[in-house]
C-alpha cells in the first residue's frame, strides 16, 4: 500500500486524518520539509519512497514538463481552502479505493469533490 507525504501547503491534520484510515502518512512539517524547495521535497519523496499529496498545482508541470513522473503526486482542488473539505476530497478517494492502488506510486491524479483523474507516467 502506498505511503504519503502531506505537502506544507495543506493542513498537517491532513496526516492525522489518514492515519486514522490506517495509511501511512507524514506531514512535511514534521519530516523536516517545511520551507523547501519542490526538488528537494520531491528528493525526499523519491527517496522515501512516498506518494506527495498537495494543493500545489505547479507539482503537476513537475509530473508532465520535468519528468519526475517517478513520484506519484495527488493534487486536492477545492474552492474553499478548510480542512473539512480536503478531508472530504480524501475520504472520497478512499471510499474508491484510490488511495490504496499500487498505480499510485508513478501517477498523477487530480482530485475534487466526488471525482478524480488519474494519469500514469509510462
Amino acid at each position: 500500500m502506498p505511503k504519503f507525504l502531506i505537502d506544507e501547503n495543506l493542513s498537517p491534520l491532513l496526516s492525522d486524518y489518514l492515519r486514522s484510515l490506517n495509511y501511512d502518512a507524514k506531514a512535511a512539517r514534521d519530516v523536516g520539509l517545511k520551507g523547501k524547495s519542490d526538488e528537494e521535497v520531491i528528493g525526499w519523496i523519491q527517496r522515501n519512497k512516498r506518494v506527495l499529496i498537495t494543493a500545489d498545482l505547479d507539482f503537476g508541470e513537475f509530473f508532465y514538463l520535468r519528468n519526475f513522473g517517478q513520484i506519484g503526486t495527488i493534487i486536492l482542488k477545492s474552492k474553499s481552502q478548510k480542512l473539512g473539505s480536503f478531508k472530504e476530497i480524501i475520504n472520497y478517494l478512499h471510499k474508491e479505493k484510490i488511495l490504496k492502488s499500487k498505480k499510485l506510486e508513478n501517477s498523477l491524479v487530480v482530485a475534487i469533490k466526488g471525482k478524480h483523474r488519474m494519469r500514469r507516467y509510462i
